[in-house]
């Protein structure tokens, strides 16, 4: 990607320069914000997932949440390997909307920080994982889970 490029260049043109300069507060700054960019450019990007702009208000992060998780239920799919797409698909869905919807989650993801990823939080992960079966017993179809569905058939 051009953008992890472009970010490891500026990780070594910082440290390059904090070499030279080990107490510029602006420099060390600078090394941190491009390690947080480029953390985050390997990750979940929830907004992208969404389809979704940056400013996007509660109402239009819920309307794309709808209307993609109906689109990638994984119900709605008879092959195996489709069904196992929409499973992740479904859950990178449901997490966006977590994250996106909680404002203090959203700022966090916003500052560079994957509040539901388990090796950015200290102590306790989270439900959302990016692999179906390890996601510490949390199913989004059965009862127990945070997700209440409700079928209505005409």
């Amino acid at each position: 990607m051009l953008l992890n490029s472009f970010l490891w260049a500026a990780i070594q043109d910082y440290e390059t320069a904090q070499a030279n300069s080990e107490n510029d507060q602006q420099i060390r700054e600078g090394l941190e914000r491009a390690q947080r960019m480029l953390k985050q450019s390997q990750k979940r990007d929830y907004y992208k997932i969404l389809g979704i702009k940056r400013n996007a208000r509660k109402q239009e992060i819920i309307k794309a949440y709808r209307k993609l998780a109906s689109q990638w239920h994984p119900d709605n799919f008879q092959n195996e390997e489709e069904k196992k797409k929409a499973e992740k698909k479904f859950i990178d869905i449901a997490a966006a909307k977590e994250v996106l919807t909680d404002p203090e989650m959203r700022r966090k993801f916003d500052a560079g920080e994957d509040p539901l990823d388990a090796e950015s939080q200290q102590g306790g992960g989270h439900p959302f994982h990016r692999s179906w079966n390890t996601w510490q017993g949390f199913n989004p179809f059965s009862s127990g889970g945070p997700f209440k569905f409700k079928f209505h058939f005409n």
